[in-house]
């Protein structure tokens, strides 16, 4: 059990509205393509557009890459494209409306451009009195640093415990950029999970996690936590 804290306002079950706009296309996809079909958006849409890639336009700016929460995160539902747009980037949807039904290149492969779903949702998030459970598809956890302490404990309890200090701290993260205040403490159990898998990201190779945990903080079905958000990791589903 991991258990972390956050500084704890008056109102202690105060709930926080993330906005959820996805749109589902009807174009195939694999994992491994998700960041082709992000390419290909970018390209049909123009680099200008930042919350679409993630990425510092601007010279000027002192990093190359954004590090708040990707609002516009890249994933596939039941085998087809789909885009996520959270908080202000709900609005960034009406860039593609011009395209719908035009062609997109993907990985050389050409494909209409058109949309099978377009749903709205707002999901309260914020700390509950009764453990919830949930899966967590895809993971993400370790950078270099903490990987290599992870490969030196040799006990599975450790090693479940480190995993369950990593959750809190990317709920946090996560909490954090989405200018969130988690209230008071909350604890973080893994119920059950299998062996990680490898799998390369950005040519590095990864683990990739897939487990079940509970927690006492609704956090819905809609966000994903970790490194690689933008690109279909680290997804959260109610269960």
């Amino acid at each position: 059990m991991s258990t972390a804290s956050a500084p704890k306002p008056n109102n202690e079950f105060e709930k926080f509205q993330v906005h959820r706009l996805r749109l589902c296309t009807d174009i195939p996809l694999r994992a491994n393509n998700i960041p082709n079909f992000r390419g290909a958006v970018v390209e049909m849409i123009g680099r200008d557009h930042e919350l679409f890639h993630n990425h510092n336009n601007s010279q000027a700016a002192s990093a190359r890459f954004k590090y708040a929460y990707p609002l516009i995160q890249y994933r596939i539902e039941d085998g087809k494209a789909s885009i996520y747009f959270f908080q202000e980037a709900t609005k960034q949807v009406q860039l593609l409306m011009p395209h719908i039904g035009k062609e997109i290149k993907i990985n050389g492969k050409k494909y209409a451009f058109n949309v099978s779903d377009l749903s709205g949702r707002t999901t309260e998030l914020y700390r509950t009195e009764e453990m919830q459970a949930y899966e967590l598809q895809n993971w993400l956890a370790l950078n270099q640093k903490n990987h290599a302490e992870f490969v030196k404990l040799t006990r599975l309890t450790n090693r479940i415990q480190f995993l369950e200090g990593r959750i809190a701290s990317h709920v946090i993260g996560m909490a954090k950029k989405l200018n969130w205040q988690i209230q008071g403490r909350f604890d973080i159990h893994i119920n059950d999970w299998i062996m990680p898998e490898k799998r390369f990201y950005k040519s590095m190779p990864m683990q990739l996690f897939n487990l079940r945990f509970s927690t006492n903080l609704n956090l819905g079905s809609e966000l994903a936590i970790g490194k690689g958000v933008s690109r279909g990791y680290g997804q959260i589903k109610c269960l």
